[in-house]
C-alpha cells in the first residue's frame, strides 16, 4: 500500500510538472507524497471500508495537466507558483463540495450519470495516462506531429523499455494466478534492475546527464505551502481564464470518488453510506489543500489488493501512512533517482487497464449507438481535450435521452366511460344515462417522465377525441391520471396549458388526477390562467366521479328521490321496511360494529371508508340513489367492514336483522325476493370492482 501510494504520488507529480514546469517537481513530489500519507492515515481510520487505501488520484491529475499547460509560459518560478495556487484552489473547492454533498445526502446523484459518459470518460483518462507516461519517459509533450520523432534512436531508447514494463505491470495486475503483491515487487524490482544495469555498464553521473532520471533533487526537502498571500499576490489576470478548467478538476474528482466508493461497495458486497465517505474525504482535502497537492481519495484497486492480501483491520493503512509520510519528509533525494521509464511505465499500466476495461465493455454491449457515442467521446478527449470530451458526452447523452423517450408512449392506458367507471352507485336511470353517453368521457392513464416531445402525441389523441364528439355542445370530459408519472419537464408546461385550452374552450371538463402538490403549484405559477380552468382530483376514482356528476348535471339528469314504487320491491316486502333519515356527516355504520340493519337509499349520498391499523381511511365506495348499503354484514351476521357516513342529507328505508330472521321462519318467499334483489345489486357492484381491478393490473 505504501509502495503504491509513493509511486503514484511521484508519477502524478511528474505528469503535471513536466517540461517548463519541471522546476516545481521536487516541491510537488513532497506535497503529493505527504498528502497521500495523510489521506491514507485519516481515511483508513475513519472510513467504513476496512482496509482502505487512498491516493492522490489520476483523474484530477490528467485534467490538471491541461490547466497547468495554460499557465506554464516560460520556465520561471512565477508559473510554477501559479500552478500550485490553482491546485490548492481545486483541492479546497473539491473538499468543500464533497462536504456539502455529504451533509445534504447527495451522494446518490452518481447513479444518474449516464453509464456511456462514465465509461468513455474513464477510457479517455486511460488514454491521457498512457500519453502522459510517454511524455514523462521522453521528456516532452508528444503531439501528432512528433510521432515520427519517437522513432529516432536517441528517443526510442527511453520509451520502448518503459512501454514494455508498463505492459508487464498491467499484465501482472490482470492475471488471476499471479499474487497481487507481485505488482509492487515488480515496481521495486524494475528500479533495482535499472540500477544494476547502470552499475555494470554505465554510471549514475552518466544516467543523470542522459536524462534517465526524474531528478536529481539536490538540496533536501522542498516542502512549502500555498499561503493566503500566495493566492492574493498571484497574477489573476493570467489565472482567471483557467478557473473553468479548474472546475473540471473538481468535477472529475467528485465523480471519481463516488464511482470508486460504489465500486468498493460492489466488490465488498456490503452497503456503504456514500454520504459519510463524502464528508470524511471532503474534510481531509480541505485540510490538505494548502500543501498544493491534488485531491486524494479512495483507491479502488489498492483497497481490493489490501483485502486480498488478508488485511482485515485498520492497522495496514496506518502503517502505510507512517511509511509514506517518512518518505515524503526524508526521501526527496531518493525520489529524484526514480527512473523516468519506471514512472512512465506506472502511468501506462494504469492507463492500459482503463482502456482495456473500456474495450471489453464495448464488446459486451448490444447498443451500437451508445458504442459509437462512447468512441466519439474518447476521440474528443484524446485529440481536443478532456473537458470538451465530457461536454460532448453530456450533449450526446441528452440527445439519446430525447430520442429514446420520445418513442415511449406517455399513455399507459386510455378508455371511455364504458371502460372507466367510478365506485359510485347511481340510480338505475342515472346509470342507464351514463352508459348511453359513456363515449363523452375519456380517461388517459399517463406514465413515465413527460416532456414536450412525449406530450405531443397525447395532444393529438385529445384533439382526435374532441373531433369525434360534438364540436359545439361542450359536454365532454377529459381526465389525465398522473399516478404513474415519474416527473414532468418544465418544457412541457406550455404544451399542457395548450391542451387545457383545447379541452375547455368549448365548455368541456378537464380533470387532472393524482398530481403531487409541488408539481401542481408549479404548474399554477407557470400557467395561472390555463390551470384555473382545471379541476383537480386526488385519484382516478374521484376524477371519474367528478366527470360523471358533471355529465348528469349538465344533461339535467338530476338526483330525483326514488318513490317506494320505484324501488322494485313488492308491497308485502316494502311493508317490512321502516323509513329512516340522516343528516349530513352522520355516521350510519361503524367499522367493527355488529351488522344489524340493511339500508336502501332513496335520496342523498353516502361513502364507505375503511380504516387501516394506522387510522388512515381509504374510500371503498360511494352510494347513491337506489343503492344497497350494509348487505354483506346483514347476510353473514359479521362485523361491519367499513364506516359509512352521510355525505348529504339522506332518506332511506331500513330492515333490521332481527326482523329478517323472523321472516326466514314466517315468510320465506319474502326472504327469497329480498335475496334476489340483493344479488342483482351485488352483481353490478362486482362487475364495477372487477373492471377497476383489471385496469390496475395493466
Amino acid at each position: 500500500m505504501a509502495v503504491g501510494s509513493i509511486s503514484m504520488s511521484i508519477s502524478m507529480a511528474a505528469l503535471v510538472f513536466s517540461g517548463s514546469l519541471s522546476g516545481g517537481l521536487p516541491r510537488a513530489v513532497t506535497a503529493f507524497v505527504i498528502a497521500g500519507a495523510v489521506a491514507i492515515g485519516y481515511l483508513g481510520l475513519r472510513s467504513q471500508i476496512v482496509p482502505l487505501a487512498a491516493l492522490v488520484q489520476d483523474g484530477p491529475a490528467v485534467v490538471m495537466v491541461a490547466v497547468a499547460a495554460g499557465v506554464a509560459g516560460d520556465a520561471n518560478k512565477d508559473s510554477v507558483d501559479h500552478v500550485f495556487v490553482l491546485i490548492a484552489i481545486a483541492t479546497i473547492v473539491t473538499g468543500v463540495i464533497m462536504l456539502v454533498m455529504g451533509q445534504f445526502g447527495l451522494g446518490h446523484l452518481v447513479r444518474y450519470i449516464p453509464n456511456t459518459v462514465v465509461t468513455a470518460f474513464i477510457a479517455g483518462t486511460g488514454w491521457l495516462l498512457v500519453k502522459g507516461g510517454l511524455d514523462v519517459m521522453v521528456g516532452f509533450g508528444v503531439e501528432l506531429g512528433d510521432v515520427s520523432r519517437l522513432f529516432d534512436a536517441d528517443i526510442l531508447k527511453f520509451w520502448v523499455p518503459g512501454l514494455g514494463l508498463g505492459i508487464l505491470i498491467w499484465l501482472l495486475g490482470h492475471l488471476n494466478s499471479v499474487p497481487p503483491l507481485l505488482m509492487s515487487l515488480a515496481i521495486l524490482g524494475s528500479i533495482a534492475c535499472f540500477f544494476a544495469v547502470v552499475g555494470i555498464w554505465s554510471s549514475i553521473d552518466a544516467v543523470e546527464a542522459g536524462g534517465w532520471l526524474i531528478g536529481p533533487f539536490p538540496g533536501g526537502n522542498e516542502f512549502s505551502v500555498v499561503s493566503p498571500s500566495s493566492v492574493v499576490n498571484a497574477n489573476w489576470e493570467q489565472l482567471l481564464p483557467t478557473l473553468p478548467s479548474v472546475g473540471g478538476v473538481v468535477a472529475v474528482a467528485v465523480i471519481a470518488l463516488l464511482l470508486n466508493v460504489t465500486g468498493l461497495e460492489f466488490v465488498g458486497k456490503e452497503r456503504i453510506e456514500v454520504d459519510t465517505e463524502l464528508r470524511e474525504t471532503g474534510l481531509v482535502n480541505v485540510v490538505l489543500s494548502p500543501l498544493g497537492a491534488l485531491p486524494a481519495f479512495h483507491a479502488l484497486g489498492d483497497s481490493v489488493l489490501a483485502s486480498r492480501l488478508g488485511a482485515r483491520t485498520r492497522l495496514m493503512p496506518v502503517l502505510a501512512a507512517v511509511a509514506t509520510l517518512g518518505f515524503g519528509v526524508f526521501g526527496l533525494v531518493i525520489a529524484g533517482y526514480m527512473p523516468r521509464l519506471v514512472v512512465g511505465a506506472l502511468l501506462i499500466s494504469v492507463g492500459l487497464a482503463l482502456l482495456v476495461d473500456w474495450v471489453q465493455t464495448l464488446v459486451k454491449s448490444i447498443h451500437p449507438l451508445e458504442n459509437a457515442m462512447s468512441v466519439a467521446i474518447v476521440l474528443v478527449i484524446a485529440f481536443v481535450g478532456i473537458l470538451q470530451g465530457i461536454g460532448v458526452g453530456i450533449i450526446a447523452a441528452c440527445a439519446v435521452f430525447v430520442v429514446r423517450y420520445s418513442r415511449i408512449d406517455p399513455v399507459k392506458r386510455s378508455g371511455s366511460g364504458t371502460d372507466y367507471r367510478s365506485r359510485v352507485d347511481y340510480s338505475p336511470d342515472q346509470t342507464a344515462y351514463l352508459l348511453a353517453n359513456a363515449d363523452r368521457i375519456k380517461a388517459f392513464q399517463l406514465q413515465g417522465y413527460l416532456f414536450f416531445g412525449s406530450l405531443t402525441s397525447l395532444d393529438d389523441r385529445v384533439r382526435g377525441f374532441l373531433d369525434r364528439t360534438s364540436a359545439s355542445d361542450g359536454h365532454d370530459a377529459v381526465i389525465f391520471d398522473f399516478r404513474n408519472v415519474t416527473g414532468i419537464d418544465s418544457s412541457a408546461y406550455e404544451l399542457l396549458a395548450r391542451v387545457t385550452d383545447q379541452i375547455t374552450e368549448r365548455g368541456n371538463d378537464f380533470v387532472i388526477a393524482h398530481m403531487g402538490a409541488e408539481l401542481r403549484e408549479s404548474l399554477k405559477e407557470s400557467e395561472p390562467i390555463e390551470m384555473s380552468k382545471v379541476s383537480w382530483a386526488p385519484n382516478l376514482d374521484a376524477a371519474l366521479e367528478h366527470a360523471e356528476r358533471s355529465q348528469l348535471t349538465r344533461w339535467s339528469a338530476e338526483d330525483k328521490p326514488l318513490s317506494l314504487d320505484q324501488l322494485g320491491l313488492s308491497e308485502d316486502l316494502l311493508a317490512e321496511f321502516t323509513s329512516a333519515e340522516f343528516s349530513e356527516g352522520h355516521v350510519l355504520m361503524t367499522q367493527g360494529a355488529s351488522s344489524d340493519e340493511l339500508l336502501i337509499v332513496r335520496s342523498g349520498y353516502l361513502t364507505a371508508t375503511r380504516f387501516d391499523g394506522d387510522g388512515v381511511g381509504h374510500r371503498l365506495r360511494r352510494f347513491g340513489i337506489g343503492a344497497l348499503v350494509g348487505e354483506i354484514g346483514f347476510i353473514t351476521g359479521g362485523e361491519r367492514t367499513a364506516q359509512v357516513t352521510a355525505d348529504t342529507p339522506v332518506v332511506a328505508v331500513a330492515l333490521t336483522r332481527a326482523r329478517y330472521e323472523e321472516l326466514l321462519e314466517e315468510r320465506p318467499k319474502l326472504v327469497i325476493e329480498l335475496q334476489s334483489y340483493m344479488l342483482k345489486g351485488q352483481a353490478g357492484r362486482i362487475t364495477s370492482i372487477s373492471e377497476g381491478l383489471a385496469r390496475s393490473l395493466r
